[in-house]
């Protein structure tokens, strides 16, 4: 009796854990949604006009906070912004969804292993940072969506735009 009671603790211990998973994932992914969509409107219908990419910022720092176990949280935000706001066929989601996801994943992957404090006290966190978060995130994620798109035969000028803009 006293090894089944602990078994059924178990179970129902893994099972919130899972139920607190999928609910990170969903916040992720609507707060990505809500960022994303706002950002859209900052812009005004001109993809690339703002600096900043702020759902590649809450990505990055989603992953880099709370686990890159969250990516699936990016995938569907980022689908749901594609296909809710911008109507964009599943080719083309599919890979931009890889590109970002990959982006924020990699970017906080190699600020763990860097072991940056995310306080950023420290001029070498900061500098590090910067490196990982300005340049090599961004030209990863822009690679991976710029091959993903010529892989698809779309025009070399538009895959261009597409990847100065990401």
């Amino acid at each position: 009796m006293q090894n089944e009671t602990k078994s059924n603790i178990a179970a129902t211990h893994r099972w919130h854990e899972r139920g607190r998973y999928l609910l990170q994932i969903g916040s992720l992914a609507l707060v990505y949604y809500a960022v994303a969509s706002f950002g859209l409107w900052l812009e005004g219908g001109q993809r690339g006009m703002i600096p900043i990419p702020l759902p590649a910022g809450i990505a990055l720092a989603a992953l880099l906070l709370f686990g890159v176990k969250l990516w699936p949280g990016v995938v569907i935000g980022l689908m749901m912004l594609n296909i809710i706001e911008m109507g964009m066929p599943l080719e083309f989601n599919l890979v931009e969804a890889t590109g970002a996801t990959l982006q924020a994943t990699v970017g906080a992957w190699m600020l763990k292993k860097l072991e940056i404090q995310t306080d950023l006290t420290r001029v070498y966190d900061v500098l590090l940072f910067a490196i990982v978060v300005i340049i090599i995130s961004p030209l990863l994620g822009a690679s991976i969506v710029g091959l993903g798109l010529a892989w698809q035969k779309i025009p070399l000028t538009y895959v261009i735009q597409i990847w100065l803009t990401n």
